[in-house]
């Protein structure tokens, strides 16, 4: 069982459902770690979802304390921040608005790799 939720699988597709579930969903939602402990922010980083991301990221702000980066700076299994995820995907816009919203450019992965060492 890899523990995807319906969030996570959205992230993964073209489908605009993700709007509905993260409007009405379960909030827990947003943070649920689902395949080797990827976020439905990580998915959405690695998949390059871009209007997903964005919701998310913004959901989460509107949920939490705005000076908590906990969730933007989530890490996996791996130790990889979905920053790194979109590093290594090549979503560079993804890339710049993770910073812009506060992404840790400084945390390093499994491998011992910032961001911009990827």
């Amino acid at each position: 069982k890899n523990n995807q939720s319906p969030l996570h699988l959205a992230a993964k597709s073209t489908s605009r459902v993700y709007e509905t579930l993260i409007d009405k969903g379960d909030p827990s939602l947003l943070t649920a770690p689902g395949q080797y402990g990827n976020t439905p922010l990580h998915e959405a980083a690695i998949s390059g979802h871009w209007n997903m991301l964005k919701a998310l990221v913004e959901k989460f702000a509107t949920l939490m304390d705005s000076t908590r980066s906990g969730h933007i700076n989530a890490k996996n299994d791996f130790d990889d921040t979905p920053l790194h995820l979109a590093v290594r995907f090549d979503h560079p816009d993804i890339v710049k608005f993770l910073i812009e919203k506060g992404a840790d450019t400084t945390i390093k992965n499994g491998a011992g790799m910032t961001a911009s060492e990827l």
